[in-house]
């Protein structure tokens, strides 16, 4: 279970430009945890808002002109 924490309080130093390797009295998550986890690029692609975007998309797409259609 430890190791999990220390992986999202990685995940969010990140997310903020840093790392618990800048941290040297911190323990880091075990890599068996990161590769289960997956890549972290891939699943903070994924990991938008779809509801916000349907939003958006209904605001933006009658603003567009011919060329753009």
């Amino acid at each position: 279970m430890r190791s999990l924490e220390l992986y999202e309080m990685e995940l969010i130093l990140n997310k903020n430009g840093g790392s618990l390797k800048n941290y040297p009295f911190m323990p880091l998550p075990s890599p068996d945890m990161v590769l289960q986890l997956g890549n972290r690029l891939i699943r903070e692609q994924l990991g938008y808002d779809q509801e916000k975007e349907k939003e958006d998309l209904d605001i933006l797409l009658p603003t567009l002109n011919s060329d753009q259609m």
